[in-house]
């Protein structure tokens, strides 16, 4: 809305007036809200949508666990591990066991950012990823959440465009 938008008669004096308003937003969605609609939230490691998927029963698969959190979360003055954690198996070996047991992990130790698991049962769609990653990163950092906002505000085609941009 423009600054005095419909004053009639209007007189200011001995003051500086700033408009700062940067929605220019008329649909009323915010960028957060756009980004929602987009993202794939039964991918979350947290949704209930993977209440009953598989996890690592107590005592089992601890080194390969420990591996991963280790990569993610690397100790105090150790080497950078490398940036790709690839864990490659037959189907039906517990790939997805082992990913959702280290999700709930690091997220009890404070250091998950997000999480998408795939599955031919309706979370197959790669354009849903980036959408669905930025979203849960932007509720665990405010100031990403208010960039992500002005970003998609700016450019509402933003999502639908190519994963490299």
């Amino acid at each position: 809305m423009p600054l005095l938008e419909g004053s009639q008669n209007t007189i200011i004096t001995g003051c500086n007036l700033v408009d700062q308003s940067t929605n220019n937003n008329t649909s009323g969605q915010t960028g957060i809200d756009i980004l929602f609609e987009a993202s794939n939230h039964d991918a979350a490691h947290d949704s209930s949508a993977r209440d009953y998927d598989p996890r690592c029963h107590p005592g089992t698969r601890e080194q390969h666990i420990e591996d991963m959190v280790y990569w993610a979360v690397p100790a105090a003055g150790a080497d950078n591990p490398l940036p790709l954690f690839w864990m490659k198996g037959l189907a039906g070996v517990g790939k997805s066991a082992i990913a959702q047991t280290c999700a709930e992990k690091l997220k009890e130790l404070g250091k998950l950012g997000a999480t998408f698991f795939f599955s031919r049962n309706g979370r197959d769609k790669a354009a849903q990823f980036i959408p669905t990653i930025v979203y849960q990163l932007s509720t665990e950092f405010p100031d990403y959440r208010a960039l992500v906002d002005h970003r998609i505000r700016d450019d509402k085609a933003i999502l639908g465009k190519t994963m490299a941009v």
